[in-house]
């Protein structure tokens, strides 16, 4: 719902802005300069916090020239998941006799990616036993819809067990976006509004995810899962939106080392996490088809 309403907008790209009604439908009419491209994508609407009012489900344009023009409406939109399998080439990560963490997170993405493929978009920040720059990752994270990070754990305790899903914490230190966003957003310009939006919503849309995987691999029999925030991941505090980082497991725990060198286990575990980001972006999957 809403009224005929036509905005001035103080922006470089953008000059001015209208609302229309259209039948049942609420048309929004942004003209952009000839020099400019956009994006396009929608948060979900934000739970209130103690004493805070709740942020309703929103779309946010981002207009300027490091964006493409997309070349059709947002109905079009392609959802996309990109799989960021941990370490490679040199550096092995975490190891178990012969189970090494780079082959681990390699395999569980493919496996997730084979699963998700004739759903989604899949894009992978490797492919192969290289070892991508942490700036490739990081790019790579911000052309996701949703982003996961895969890793593997280890520690000289044994007894630690199962899958572990970060989030990204509302108090991550190296998110300075989002430490500070809240209070930068009652001053800053317009054209500033929509990307702080886009980095403070990121943590919401995540927890939101973490629990919706969490809840599918809970159902697997032979897997334990906890969501846990987490303060320090670069990863998860560049990327935009919906953002994990799975620890598979733990391989100083030999329960944990059996059921990840079983092909059959993983593929359940692989199953479990593209069903699990498949029910969270169906709502989006659904708008962008319409």
């Amino acid at each position: 719902s809403g009224e005929t309403t036509d905005y001035q907008v103080d922006g470089q790209f953008v000059k001015t802005a209208s609302v229309r009604p259209s039948g049942n439908k609420l048309e929004v009419r942004v003209p952009l300069s000839a020099d400019s491209g956009y994006n396009i994508f929608a948060l979900p609407a934000e739970a209130a916090r103690t004493g805070a009012e709740g942020v309703p489900a929103r779309i946010v344009i981002d207009v300027g020239p490091r964006f493409e023009r997309q070349p059709v409406a947002l109905e079009a939109r392609v959802i996309t998941v990109v799989l960021d399998a941990g370490h490679g080439g040199a550096d092995a990560g975490v190891t178990a006799g012969a189970l090494k963490e780079k082959d681990l997170t390699l395999r569980v993405a493919r496996l997730i990616g084979a699963a998700l493929k004739d759903r989604v978009k899949v894009a992978y920040t490797r492919n192969d036993d290289s070892n991508p720059s942490h700036k490739a990752r990081l790019e790579a994270s911000l052309q996701a819809d949703v982003f996961v990070s895969l890793h593997a754990s280890g520690l000289t305790d044994s007894s630690a067990k199962g899958v572990q899903i970060y989030y990204r914490s509302p108090d991550a230190l190296v998110s300075g976006i989002y430490s500070g966003g809240r209070e930068l957003l009652k001053t800053a310009s317009q054209s500033d509004k929509s990307l702080l939006e886009r980095f403070i919503s990121g943590s919401a849309a995540s927890q939101a995810l973490a629990d919706v995987v969490s809840t599918r691999i809970l159902a697997l029999s032979d897997s334990e899962a906890q969501v846990l925030s987490h303060d320090h991941a670069l990863m998860l505090s560049a990327a935009p939106k919906g953002a994990l980082q799975i620890d598979l497991g733990w391989l100083s725990n030999a329960e944990d080392v059996t059921r990840l060198s079983d092909p059959v286990a993983l593929r359940r575990l692989a199953q479990a996490i593209a069903d699990g980001l498949f029910e969270y972006l169906k709502p989006q999957i659904q708008g962008a088809n319409r």
